[in-house]
């Protein structure tokens, strides 16, 4: 991902995080946007979230912005958590995976977790 990328997934993951009225994960979201502008609204489906925020976490890491793509991997791993009973379980488990992954700063389990992820919520809306 481009730098002026990392900034637009930011964006977006902010604008998703505001929509879910979650407030902390906004917050601490908005300071990575670093003035792009705000998408288009759009409703947070369970895979706009997904691929969002995994994007942005996977653009952080691969800067190099360790410490950053923690925080965001643990609001998708707290916000994955708290609706694992209206999707399936195992999203929560990968978004656990991840965080997990990007704490220890292992490039290889991120992506194994990311391709699990891709898998459960990476074709379709819901």
């Amino acid at each position: 991902m481009t730098a002026p990328a990392l900034p637009r997934a930011a964006a977006r993951v902010a604008a998703l995080a505001a929509e879910l009225d979650d407030a902390e994960w906004r917050d601490a979201t908005a300071p990575l946007a670093e003035g792009a502008p705000p998408p288009a609204r759009e409703a947070p489906t369970f895979h706009h979230v997904a691929m969002a925020g995994l994007e942005l976490v996977e653009a952080l890491a691969a800067a190099g912005r360790w410490a950053e793509a923690r925080t965001q991997a643990a609001h998708l791993a707290t916000h994955f958590h708290a609706t694992r009973r209206q999707l399936h379980p195992v999203a929560a488990i990968g978004f656990g995976g991840l965080h997990d992954s990007v704490r220890a700063r292992d490039a290889e389990g991120m992506d194994d977790a990311a391709e699990l992820i891709r898998e459960i919520l990476g074709g379709g809306e819901g």
